[in-house]
């Protein structure tokens, strides 16, 4: 695929150069990483992240670095691990890294809608994931509003809200009732358990509808 390149670290590049031209990065640009130790097992294996979500994580105040083991992560909070760039969603002190605890910002499914800190006045699409108050959040009412609005959200970082949330809707998947699910711009809250090949609508609750 055609594009510009855009060489952000080179063998003689310091941390401060190395900011500076972060900073520059457009937010649209498709990041590609890519592992070159011989002895890895996924050596050359490619990673993506847009430019406006790696420019969040590394720019900023929760950025912690590489992940550590038995150390405290507050939701909100982003790492490295394994060549990927994760945003804690559920407050931990995990010995072993535990993924349902991360949202990951270099899968292709999460950055699309990955928003970074919540912002006054900013449209946001249901389905759209924020930082707030050290808490990660999924919109499921759009909105533009001035003051934050719990009731357009759903907090991930309660466990209660993140063990049920499973990401994009899939055909042939098992879905159990009070999982929510994003399709179509919507969120939706599954109210009878199913595994269907097409998404049939009397089974889920529409959240992003106020209605409901």
């Amino acid at each position: 695929m055609a594009g510009t390149h855009f060489n952000l670290w080179e063998t003689d590049t310091t941390a401060a150069e190395f900011v500076e031209k972060l900073t520059t990065l457009p937010d649209a640009a498709r990041i590609f990483f890519q592992i070159a130790d011989p002895n890895h097992p996924k050596k050359g294996f490619v990673k993506g992240i847009t430019g406006a979500n790696l420019k969040a994580a590394l720019l900023s105040t929760n950025f912690k670095g590489t992940w550590s083991a038995n150390t405290g992560y507050a939701a909100g909070e982003i790492v490295v691990h394994s060549s990927n760039v994760y945003l804690c969603k559920i407050t931990n002190t995990d010995s072993t890294f535990t993924a349902s605890n991360w949202f990951n910002l270099t899968d292709t499914g999460d950055p699309s809608i990955y928003r970074g800190a919540w912002a006054a006045n900013t449209a946001y699409a249901a389905g759209e994931i924020v930082v707030h108050s050290g808490n990660v959040y999924l919109c499921k009412t759009a909105n533009t509003d001035s003051s934050f609005t719990g009731s357009n959200w759903f907090n991930l970082s309660d466990t209660g809200s993140a063990s049920i949330y499973k990401g994009a809707w899939t055909a042939n998947t098992s879905y159990a009732a009070g999982e929510i699910v994003v399709h179509s711009g919507n969120v939706y809250l599954c109210k009878t358990a199913n595994s269907d090949s097409a998404f049939t609508a009397s089974k889920w609750f529409n959240l992003s509808d106020t209605g409901s």
